[in-house]
Formats: structure tokens, C-alpha cells, sequence
């Protein structure tokens, strides 16, 4: 692909982007306006309520589905379920514990849905983490597997540690303060993201709008770099680098492909 059609495949991403959530909002806030005439259903509670308070070994995956309500993830000795929102379900089948907020249930009250899960620090096999109008707010995880797909709202992540990750980051600010990530599979939407971490392995990250701010926590000689770009200015430890261009012969590989955003890489001194 050339230049010029990475710049013309940048722009329509940002377009059908901006256009997705435009008539996502509008959508919404149609529905928002039409049910608060009608419904006297309190779906959130002032306070919340524990569902699960289990401890087990035998759960290994973990699927969370969430459509409006804030998301809190911390470690614990037990996986114990929180939350004010009457609408979330969970269900423990076998190994795997899934947890669903049913319905996308609008209310003019002033109180925000949450649901607050607590992991025990186990390794797991694999999680799967997908919200929609809500924020995510990861103290720390340990998997095999790591799956999460974002819509809108703000995440923090402080500690992730993961041998596999898919990464959507959606509309809103991405952070990850610490870790260490192999094989990272990031796909950047629209918003700032900001990456503190050790990343091994064969990674992708494919950037949108935003800028990425990727913090290395490894030397540059561990490292190479295979870029392609449109408009965006990517900047690797202090080198502007061209389309097209490779950069470095470490062992561990990731593919930058910049859409408008600037992306600048810095590494451990």
C-alpha cells in the first residue's frame, strides 16, 4: 500500500470513526430522552450489593460484558462480585465465570452503574473484557490470555501481565502504567493512549486518531521495528522514522502502522 492510499485509508477510518459515534450518541440520547418519560424502574441502587463471594481453584476463563457501567477490576482472596446495577447477571459454567449486564437500560437517575470485580491472584487461562459507555479501571491482572474490546469512556490498567493480547481501545484515554506484555495485538480507535511496559514477542499496533506514547521498559537492542504510515509523525528513541522503514535487530519485533495520530517510543535508560 502507498503512501497516499495509507493517508486516503487514515481518513475514511477517521471518518467512519467520528461518523459511528455520532449517530451512536444520537441514538442513545433519543432513547435517554424517550424513557425517562416513561420508566419508574430504579435499575441503579445508592449502594452496592455482592452477588458472588466464592473461593475457588476450578475457575480458569473469565468473561465480562458490560453496556454502561463503570468497571472496576482488583486483586483479592476470592472472586467476589459487586455492584448497584439490578441488570447484571453472572454464571459460573464449569471453569469459566461470565458476568453480563443484560439489556442497555437507561435512567434519568444521577447515580452511575458499577460493578466491581475482585480476582484472586492466580494466573488465569484467559479473559475477555468487552464495555460500552463506561470506564475500566484495572488495579492488576495476570493471564495467559487477554481479550478486550472498549467503546467508550476512560481505562487505566496499572499492573497487566499477559503471554497474549488483543487489545480494541475504542473512543476515550488508554493507559497501562506496568507490566509485561507478549505477542500485543493493539488496535487504536480514537483518543490518546499511553503504554508503560516490557512487550515481547511478535507485536502489532495499529494506530487511528490519538497519539501513542509507548514506554518501553527494555533497551532499544531488544528491539525491531517495522513501520508503515500515513500522516502521522512516529518518532522512535528520538529518530523521526519514514514510511516503509525498519529500525533496529532486536529479538523481539513490532509492527507500527500509523493512521494521523504521532506515536513516539521511548525506552528503558
Amino acid at each position: 500500500m502507498s503512501t497516499g492510499q495509507r493517508i486516503i485509508k487514515s481518513l475514511a477510518v477517521a471518518f467512519g470513526l467520528f461518523l459511528t459515534f455520532t449517530i451512536f450518541f444520537s441514538i442513545v440520547g433519543g432513547l435517554y430522552a424517550f424513557t425517562s418519560m416513561f420508566s419508574k424502574d430504579n435499575v441503579i441502587e445508592e449502594n452496592t450489593s455482592i452477588l458472588l463471594n466464592q473461593s475457588t481453584e476450578n475457575i480458569k476463563y473469565l468473561d465480562i460484558d458490560v453496556n454502561s457501567s463503570n468497571l472496576v477490576i482488583k486483586p483479592g482472596n476470592s472472586f467476589i462480585i459487586e455492584t448497584n446495577n439490578k441488570h447484571i447477571k453472572y454464571k459460573v459454567d464449569n471453569n469459566e465465570l461470565k458476568i453480563k449486564e443484560e439489556g442497555y437500560h437507561l435512567t434519568n437517575s444521577k447515580l452511575k452503574s458499577e460493578l466491581i470485580i475482585t480476582i484472586p491472584d492466580t494466573n488465569l487461562n484467559e479473559i475477555d473484557i468487552n464495555t460500552g459507555a463506561g470506564n475500566l479501571n484495572i488495579d492488576s491482572i495476570n493471564t495467559e490470555k487477554l481479550d478486550i474490546d472498549l467503546g467508550t469512556g476512560t481505562t487505566l490498567i496499572n499492573n497487566l501481565y499477559s503471554k497474549r493480547a488483543d487489545i480494541d481501545t475504542g473512543a476515550g484515554t488508554f493507559t497501562i502504567n506496568n507490566g509485561s506484555i507478549n505477542d500485543l495485538d493493539l488496535d487504536i480507535g480514537v483518543g490518546e493512549v499511553k503504554i508503560t511496559s516490557n512487550i515481547t514477542g511478535n507485536s502489532s499496533i495499529s494506530s487511528g486518531v490519538g497519539k501513542l506514547s509507548l514506554n518501553l521498559l527494555n533497551t532499544f537492542d531488544n528491539y525491531r521495528f517495522e513501520v508503515n504510515k500515513g500522516i502521522s509523525k512516529v518518532t522512535i528513541n528520538d529518530i523521526e522514522v519514514g514510511d516503509n522503514s525498519t529500525l533496529g535487530n532486536g529479538t523481539n519485533t513490532i509492527k507500527l502502522d500509523g493512521g494521523i495520530g504521532e506515536i513516539v517510543v521511548k525506552f528503558k535508560k
